[in-house]
């Protein structure tokens, strides 16, 4: 991969990420406005973060990263039982 492409690539995956978060804010915006949990919305915005984390810790092997990674899967995890726990209860 060329420098050039390879700097594209990156601008890309950043407007990416920031397409993604103006949309989960626009989800949790609106779900706040009209009563419903934002629950769902913070389990995938969560994830979606630590996904990112693992993925750079996988490729760059940065202790600030794995920190970010293992707290960025606790609060997905408990996140993701609080939604579940709302849903069945």
């Amino acid at each position: 991969m060329t420098k050039g492409l390879w700097t594209r690539t990156r601008k890309g995956r950043r407007v990416g990420v920031a397409g993604f978060m103006v949309l989960i804010a626009v989800v949790i915006i609106y779900n706040a406005a009209i009563g419903i949990s934002i629950s769902l919305p913070l389990v995938f915005l969560l994830g979606y973060l630590t996904c990112q984390a693992w993925g750079q810790y996988v490729a760059r092997r940065e202790t600030v990263v794995l920190a970010t990674g293992i707290v960025g899967s606790v609060g997905t995890v408990i996140a993701l039982v609080g939604y579940v726990l709302s849903t069945l209860l």
